[in-house]
């Protein structure tokens, strides 16, 4: 069986991806598997750095491609694995299963529905364009917005004037560096090229395209437009980031009618925030693309329920696999340990700089039972300008402190680490609201259940996933506020024996989430699905 599994984001080494890894690793033992992703990427360096053995899995990197295209790629598996963090893509191999890490969020109060139905009234009245094929999600310019077209783009356009010659106003430009140089696109209806137009250069800047349709072809209550136009690879071509094959960028296509100049005086200049969610966001989005899934698996029993409330979709749990073997007790030391990447504002922060105070008060408020006790805190450092910001937050608060900060551990010390470790504390979602915003919880929690493995007591926050990992007092404490933080941390110092006793529990806990229970349940839920 050929096996494909898909995740956008494996060049971002983090607990999603390694689930992604080990799902391809798992099926390779009896299957041809390829992941696929966009960016290329060091095979050896992906498994050494998610310590996932890669020998027998393929890599193939692919341009990223809209939903349509995608869809078709995909028929070439006879089993596809969507396992790639809120990416909304179709599928249309023999089998199709999708790994949910959480999933993307969907209004579905009365306010939600009223503006749903709103934006899809006035999509139909002002004439709005439908991008069906051959495009590119929306993405935004300065204070514009626009979708790439592919090689052929088709747009639907609404058409008020049935069996008229009509003219088509498409606003488009051509936004690649000089080197690929001008472009020439056509316009083609049924087949037929209907117009054509020379673009040079000029990221940023729209050119007004008139084509004029003859009355034979505008018989239906929509016309259907591909505009065609060669491509470029940013990555290949100019060494980017981006692996996309880009033709040229489309901001607005429409028959030319009043209604639609409406439209343009009112959310393209008036009210710009909400013509941007009406022409592509996510409040206005269709989630048919889980239809095309056989089964969808969520890692826990949160991402689980937010499925329900997002998507009314259920599906059987597939908890990621944590190497727990790597990870044992060692000569345990006077210190609290917390590990999560470093990364500011946006997702689920790891509320680092929570923990930095409360540890910094209980050794002002305590320092005889603190005597000797330190944090550390490890982590990869993010790569944006308020990551780094974050950071030099964080080495700020420590200054003078007992913390000790671990950034871009090499495994092997984190190994160690674990293994000195006698307390865990994680705060993903401290601070947060989590109806109005779970996607800031931790969904599972890896580093939690290695933690444990190592014999760490974890002290860990009751939400997100967190409540599933940790038993309070039978394997670890959970807490709610900092001040329940910092009296279960107490608590814990001050009682060795029940220090011990919770490490030893927290040991066997951890092997509910082993490897190897998550390659039996991969291939037990595999083993469900019938070819199509």
């Amino acid at each position: 069986m050929k096996v494909g599994v898909y995740n956008r984001w494996l060049h971002t080494f983090g607990g999603g991806e390694r689930h992604s890894c080990m799902t391809a690793a798992v099926l390779a033992a009896e299957h041809e598997v390829e992941l696929i992703s966009h960016r290329g990427l060091d095979k050896d360096e992906l498994g050494r750095r998610l310590n996932v053995d890669l020998d027998r899995v393929g890599l193939r990197v692919v341009p990223a491609m809209p939903a349509n295209r995608f869809r078709e790629f995909t028929r070439e598996y006879d089993l596809f694995v969507n396992a790639s963090f809120m990416t909304g893509q179709p599928a249309a191999a023999k089998r199709r299963m999708m790994l949910v890490l959480f999933p993307s969020p969907m209004d579905k109060s009365l306010g939600g529905r009223l503006r749903r139905w709103v934006g899809q009234a006035i999509i139909r009245e002002l004439l709005l364009p439908e991008y069906i094929d051959g495009f590119y999600d929306v993405q935004e310019l300065g204070e514009g917005w626009f979708r790439y077209s592919t090689t052929d783009a088709t747009v639907r356009l609404r058409n008020p004037r049935r069996g008229r010659d009509v003219r088509v106003e498409i606003m488009l430009g051509n936004f690649r560096p000089a080197t690929p140089g001008a472009v020439e696109a056509e316009a083609v209806v049924e087949g037929e090229t209907v117009g054509r137009v020379a673009l040079a250069p000029e990221k940023g800047t729209y050119r007004r395209w008139l084509v004029d349709v003859p009355g034979r072809l505008t018989s239906g209550k929509e016309l259907d437009l591909t505009i065609r136009a060669p491509t470029y690879n940013p990555q290949t071509e100019l060494g980017e980031d981006d692996n996309r094959e880009i033709g040229v960028a489309v901001t607005d296509a429409a028959v030319l009618h009043p209604r639609h100049g409406i439209y343009k005086l009112l959310f393209r200049k008036l009210f710009r925030g909400l013509g941007l969610r009406l022409e592509g966001v996510t409040e206005y989005a269709s989630l048919d693309y889980l239809d095309s899934y056989d089964l969808i698996c969520p890692i826990s029993e949160f991402s689980r329920e937010w499925m329900h409330e997002y998507w009314d979709k259920d599906g059987p749990i597939l908890y990621p696999p944590v190497a727990v073997d790597d990870f044992s007790p060692g000569e345990k030391a006077k210190v609290i340990l917390s590990v999560g990447r470093f990364f500011g504002a946006g997702g689920h922060s790891k509320r680092h700089d929570t923990l930095i105070a409360a540890f910094k008060q209980m050794v002002a408020e305590n320092p005889q039972e603190l005597e000797g006790w330190e944090l550390h805190v490890a982590g990869n450092r993010g790569t944006r300008p308020v990551d780094a910001a974050y950071y030099a937050g964080l080495e700020r608060a420590a200054a003078g402190a007992p913390v000790v900060l671990h950034p871009d551990l090499p495994f092997a010390e984190l190994q160690d680490l674990y293994a000195r470790a006698a307390i865990y504390w994680h705060a993903s979602g401290y601070g947060q609201d989590e109806r109005r915003d779970p996607v800031k919880f931790e969904h599972f929690g890896i580093t939690t259940v290695e933690a444990m493995a190592a014999g760490c007591v974890p002290v860990v926050i009751n939400r997100g996933g967190q409540p599933e990992l940790v038993t309070a007092g039978v394997d670890g404490a959970l807490w709610e506020t900092l001040d329940e933080l910092m009296a279960r941390t107490g608590e814990i110092i001050a009682d060795r024996a029940t220090r011990e006793r919770l490490a030893a529990r927290a040991v066997t806990s951890a092997e509910r989430f082993s490897e190897e229970r998550f390659r039996d349940r991969l291939l037990e839920l595999v083993a469900t699905l019938a070819p199509a």
